[in-house]
């Protein structure tokens, strides 16, 4: 009885496996073990670049990053871009720098400007590319930029070196996006109510 029952156990695998659950197995702790060495990797990289004080901290998004329009069918680029002064100087808010910037951004055609919301020191636009073939919108940006600063050669530097871009999901972001902006004249205490400040418009319907 006792060999018969030894057999018995033998013939299903070691611990009552299958040979194919135990292979399974094997798999999934060998991943186990390669994830857990790659993490440590990485641990052991960290601590030796960074000082100890540093390694708790979260990281902060210090330089912009310019990701590629993602183009879908049926669905159009919108993106939303922040472009703040040097030093957050507030000096944009008024009547030549705001007619400068409409220039500007006439003539910067590789993207068309929809709403925009000029404040003292930044500015909020929504803009989508002209033709597939728009580049980059972070040139686009620098292009009109430099147009605006060769008007006031005396407020130079004029602008932060880069700008925050982006891309719109869907018509509900889109909207919503747009709304908080348009009250930030008001959260400034600028005005008491947002439609009476008067930098800010709309170049180009930029339909969902």
């Amino acid at each position: 009885m006792l060999e018969k029952s030894g057999c018995g156990l033998a013939g299903r695998g070691s611990r009552g496996r299958s040979p194919s659950q135990a292979a399974s197995n094997r798999d999934e702790q060998y991943a186990i073990d390669r994830y857990s060495t790659i993490c440590f990797r990485l641990q052991r990289q960290t601590q030796s670049r960074y000082p100890a004080a540093m390694q708790n901290q979260r990281p902060s998004r210090r330089h912009p990053v310019h990701l590629p329009n993602l183009t879908r069918h049926n669905h159009p680029v919108i993106l939303h871009v922040t472009v703040c002064t040097h030093d957050r100087r507030p000096v944009l808010a008024n009547d030549a720098i705001h007619a400068h910037l409409i220039a500007a951004f006439q003539a910067a055609d590789a993207y068309h400007v929809g709403r925009y919301m000029v404040m003292p020191d930044h500015i909020h636009l929504f803009c989508s590319p002209a033709a597939s073939g728009a580049g980059n919108v972070a040139r686009w940006v620098a292009y009109w930029k430099r147009l605006v600063t060769i008007q006031v050669p005396d407020l130079r530097p004029l602008w932060q070196r880069d700008c925050w871009d982006t891309q719109m999901r869907g018509a509900q972001q889109y909207h919503e996006k747009w709304l908080y902006i348009r009250e930030n004249p008001v959260r400034k205490e600028l005005v008491q109510d947002s439609a009476k400040w008067p930098y800010q418009g709309e170049l180009n319907v930029l339909p969902w």
